[in-house]
């Protein structure tokens, strides 16, 4: 019996893979379980972590090399079988697969805006080629004949904890701002531009067009003079950025695009966030919440204490309740790396601690010594802290590969470019203890600049720019 409470579901050809243990499912709740039971938890855990529309197949036995049965052994199994006394019989030494039934692709799809030369590099479709410039924020500006890293492959990453906010923090010029903007825009149901078409392919990724109403704050825009102008700052922009989004959705949620309820300033707008998004919900749509530069108060005022009850009063302690209660589906904070000093403790230990006691891959990020800045107070339980996990490393910032990619399209020489970016930029090195590898990233913008004085003056410009 030990054995049999130790089988994993495994959904095929699948990443990220949902896989389950049994005792995980139904199955331990009622002995009569079918394998129509499990299937139907299978699919339940598939569509909370991807959006790619595939159906799961019925289930069949997997047994293991060492089953004194026949090697490599299929065990077909019916819906209606009871899973228990189906495992009985290979004494527990097998794992229960799932096949993955791929929705048709449509004959003619829409063109995205630009082609996927290599795994790493987009370029623009039509017209002119530029190297993307400090004002190419936003990922419809690098769609605009932009040549760019494609970061799209990591969007997946984003689907593996609904209903949870995920935190990464890297220095000015790695991307945050751009990839939250990506984000936003692959999950939001009315884009700001209508180029992209009803899908877009990255390699085996297809990405349907997303069905959330996105917010998005952006904490550079409070004003840190004082706890005062802060508490006072962030009801401002929480309540223009529920008022534009309630004015760009109402169509949707059918909804009168003036209403006051909205459209008014009030002295707590987390009534009104709770309001929009109740309305949205209830409209059959789901939610993205994002915040560029969150570490922004903590770095204007040193009593990181009474910013976290600022923050926590007026926005936090709601948007816990949101995500806790599955109002709001997936959400991502970006910001800067911050160690606590002497001038700015904090009242609670940091979550690395608290992710390393949980056995969470272990990463040593040279750059925050450790100590990376705790978001948690009201958010504690439904954000996860990813700024020093091994797979979102490459999320932003750009690695040895991307460089060398970019190089080869660019100047027909990626390794050369590659030496000479080491000379000029300096990296953040992350230490897996885990993986036993070093990665580095190195800045957009320190890449960039390098390759901008490479194609001043060359030949290469004119046909490029």
């Amino acid at each position: 019996m030990v054995q049999i409470l130790m089988v994993g579901l495994v959904l095929e050809d699948h990443d990220p893979n949902p896989f389950l243990v049994i005792t995980e499912t139904s199955v331990m709740e009622d002995a009569d379980a079918t394998f129509e039971d499990l299937r139907e938890d299978v699919r339940r855990k598939h569509a909370q972590i991807c959006s790619c529309g595939a159906t799961v197949g019925p289930a069949y036995l997997l047994v293991s090399d060492d089953y004194s049965g026949p090697r490599g052994y299929k065990g077909s199994v019916g819906s209606g079988e009871r899973v228990l006394w189906r495992l009985l019989d290979t004494v527990g030494k097998c794992q229960i697969h799932f096949p993955v039934i791929k929705p048709r692709i449509p004959d003619e799809l829409p063109e995205p805006p630009f082609n996927i030369v290599s795994e790493l590099i987009c370029i623009p479709r039509t017209g002119p080629q530029r190297i993307p410039s400090l004002a190419d924020r936003t990922f419809e500006a690098l769609c605009n004949g932009c040549v760019f890293v494609d970061k799209l492959r990591f969007i997946h990453l984003f689907h593996c904890a609904p209903h949870k906010l995920e935190v990464l923090r890297r220095p000015s010029g790695f991307g945050r701002t751009t990839f939250l903007s990506t984000l936003a825009y692959f999950h939001d149901l009315v884009p700001p531009t209508d180029s992209r078409g009803i899908q877009f392919r990255h390699n085996t990724w297809w990405w349907d067009r997303a069905s959330s109403a996105v917010l998005l704050l952006d904490f550079a825009q409070l004003d840190c003079s004082s706890l005062e102008t802060l508490d006072a700052s962030l009801n401002r922009i929480l309540h223009e950025a529920v008022r534009d989004a309630w004015k760009k959705y109402s169509d949707k949620i059918m909804a009168d695009p003036n209403d006051e309820l909205i459209s008014t300033p009030v002295p707590d707008a987390t009534v009104q966030l709770q309001h929009f998004i109740t309305r949205v919900n209830d409209a059959g749509y789901e939610v993205f919440f994002g915040i560029d530069n969150y570490t922004e108060p903590f770095a204007r005022l040193h009593d990181w204490i009474a910013v976290k009850a600022v923050l926590d009063s007026g926005l936090y302690s709601a948007l816990h309740d949101l995500v806790a209660n599955h109002r709001i589906r997936y959400g991502l904070l970006v910001g800067s790396p911050l160690a606590p000093s002497a001038n700015n403790t904090i009242d609670e230990t940091c979550d690395y601690a608290e992710s390393h006691s949980e056995g969470c891959p272990c990463t040593v990020m040279d750059l925050e010594e450790e100590f990376p800045l705790p978001f948690a107070g009201a958010l504690r339980g439904v954000a996860d802290d990813c700024s020093n996990l091994h797979d979102y490393a490459p999320v932003m910032g750009m690695s040895q590969a991307e460089i060398e990619a970019l190089g080869e399209v660019v100047l027909k020489d990626g390794q050369q470019f590659y030496e000479e970016v080491k000379k000029k930029v300096d990296p953040i090195v992350r230490k897996d203890l885990v993986y036993r590898d070093t990665l580095l990233s190195y800045s957009f913008t320190g890449v960039l600049s390098c390759l901008q004085l490479k194609l001043e003056g060359s030949s290469l410009q004119s046909s490029l720019l």
